[in-house]
């Protein structure tokens, strides 16, 4: 649940960070369109990551004697 909040959290920072990058690049149309594309490959990174996995299941919490 957290990892999924995590991931959400940084694929907005990217977006927000590619927007800028584009609005700051925008007197160059070449620069501008090429912020805007690398903005889009590193979103689609952050989104192919698959959510972590325990290795073997079960509880986070251990028994107390």
């Amino acid at each position: 649940m957290i990892q999924k909040a995590e991931r959400e959290a940084k694929t907005i920072m990217a977006i927000i960070d590619m927007a800028s990058a584009v609005i700051e690049a925008l007197p160059n149309p070449f620069l501008s369109a090429l912020a805007g594309a690398l903005g889009a490959v590193q979103v689609a990174l952050i989104r192919s990551q698959p959510e972590p996995k325990f290795h073997q299941g079960g509880s986070m919490f251990f028994d107390a004697p």
